[in-house]
């Protein structure tokens, strides 16, 4: 069986939502950022293999601002 880009967008889409759904159950703000984070990277890189690049480049901001949050709790960063 052969890879093509569509499974492995799959396998990515696939752990994405392991992340999604795995995130919430964690205790600490800190680890729950950490996790959507990377789950969003995932369905950027999931939207790449696509070639959604619209949509991956809304995973990717999305995953900027869970990183961003990290840093700061200021309404700036959160609204804009």
């Amino acid at each position: 069986m052969e890879f093509t880009p569509y499974i492995w967008s799959q396998v990515l889409a696939f752990f994405g939502t392991i992340l999604y759904v795995t995130a919430p159950q964690f205790s600490e703000r800190r680890r729950i950022m950490i996790t959507l984070a990377i789950a969003n990277a995932l369905y950027g890189f999931h939207y790449i293999l696509l070639e959604s690049y619209t949509g991956a480049a809304m995973d990717f901001i999305g995953s900027a601002r869970y990183l961003v949050s990290l840093l700061s709790l200021s309404p700036f960063w959160m609204y804009g």
